[in-house]
């Protein structure tokens, strides 16, 4: 006779410790976040370049403004968060070679990053404003800054002396390449200090906007 043996009692195994969701880089969220309206109007505009000259010039300046923000902020949207805290850290990935890192405060998030070139790049970003100074020596400071609002997207750039700025909003790109105040024109219109507009499949100089609005009163 087969003796009778119970069955060996099933071990229960601790369930595994879920692991905390990795948060997103949150200059990466805010950038795409701008970079995605802008590309809505910028798509249109490649095929107008090619059309005139005038167009051209301005893709090729708005192209250059766009880069140079990039620059600033880039390599900072690269850093991933660090264990399971608020900070976000790493070597650089993109154009330049060095360790940057990101720490949030609630709504709020300051970087930093320092440059095997010797330079160093940092700001914030708070309120729906992103601000990013680029420090090297033996040249001008670098500074770029990006607001969200509720009409779009303004961006701005100081390069090497030159103090550019972009409105993205959802019908147009608004752009001068020349601004000269110290404050962003929330208090204006785009027509009040743009050079130039894209709109609706076309570039129009500021002489011409202007002189519609002139007409309309």
């Amino acid at each position: 006779m087969q003796s009778q043996q119970n069955p060996p009692e099933q071990l229960i195994e601790p369930e595994p410790k879920q692991k905390a969701k990795a948060q997103d880089n949150p200059i990466d969220i805010f950038f795409k976040e701008f970079y995605a309206a802008y590309l809505e109007h910028v798509k249109k505009a490649q095929g107008a370049a090619l059309e005139e000259v005038q167009g051209l010039e301005n893709t090729l300046a708005l192209n250059l403004h766009i880069q140079r923000l990039q620059q600033i902020f880039l390599a900072v949207t690269k850093l991933e968060q660090s264990g399971e805290s608020d900070s976000f850290e790493g070597m650089l990935i993109g154009p330049f070679d060095g360790y940057g890192s990101i720490r949030k405060f609630g709504a709020q998030a300051l970087f930093s990053c320092s440059l095997l070139s010797g330079g160093e790049i940092f700001g914030s970003l708070f309120r729906g404003r992103l601000v990013g100074e680029w420090l090297e020596e033996g040249r001008e400071s670098r500074k770029g800054e990006i607001l969200k609002t509720s009409e779009g997207f303004y961006a701005l750039c100081v390069w090497d002396g030159q103090q550019d700025l972009l409105f993205v909003d959802n019908e147009a790109l608004w752009f001068t390449e020349n601004y000269s105040q110290a404050q962003l024109p929330l208090e204006q219109t785009p027509e009040d200090w743009a050079s130039w507009r894209y709109f609706n499949g076309t570039f129009i100089e500021a002489e011409a906007f202007s002189k519609r609005i002139t007409e309309g009163e």
